[in-house]
């Protein structure tokens, strides 16, 4: 084309817009990085226990290609684990496909999981269990939920903060005794 072996020599918009291309391609590596940036702080806000519920959207936007990489996943990794329920994107229309910094902290994670040979539908647990804990959690709040003031909803965030910190405490005392009865007990025959 008229741009080979120039700059612009790269994708184009719809439009053909050289420029237009590479400005949109320095948005996208900006949102890249901005997601890693929000998940790097997911994961540290995730190990504190002062407030397991609380993650502050960041507003970052991830296509599909882009969470895989990010997470370094295939593509077909990535959509693996959407159809078992542990991704879910926050925008989906015809035209594209958008996941944000939590999906993020998800597909890292269960990357690593997969790099142990633990398979996506394997993983499907842990988003079974969230929604059985999320479950029970809207039970005991219920009633407050019901109060349209300021004072229930903030009870509500206070309750839903002690639960989550609670259970994730139960979860994780009762991993450590299975994971030492299980490693500390006879070993199978081969």
């Amino acid at each position: 084309g008229a741009f080979a072996g120039s700059p612009y020599g790269g994708p184009r918009t719809a439009g053909g817009d050289p420029v237009g291309a590479l400005f949109e391609r320095a948005r996208r590596e900006a949102a890249v990085i901005e997601a890693e940036r929000a998940a790097a702080q997911l994961d540290e806000d995730l190990a504190d226990d002062d407030d397991p519920i609380a993650a502050a959207p960041t507003g970052a936007s991830l296509t599909r290609a882009e969470l895989a990489h990010a997470a370094e996943l295939t593509e077909s990794e990535v959509t693996e684990l959407e159809s078992f329920g542990l991704l879910a994107p926050v925008v989906a229309t015809r035209d594209h496909v958008l996941f944000d910094e939590e999906a993020l902290v998800v597909a890292r994670a269960a990357g690593v999981l997969m790099r142990h040979g633990i398979e996506p539908r394997h993983l499907r647990m842990y988003r079974q269990h969230a929604d059985r804990e999320a479950a029970l959690f809207e039970q005991v709040v219920m009633g407050l939920r019901r109060q349209r003031n300021p004072e229930a909803q903030e009870q509500v965030d206070a309750t839903l903060r002690e639960l989550a910190g609670q259970g994730r405490k139960l979860r994780n005392a009762l991993l450590r005794r299975a994971v030492r009865d299980a490693v500390s007990g006879p070993v199978p025959p081969r």
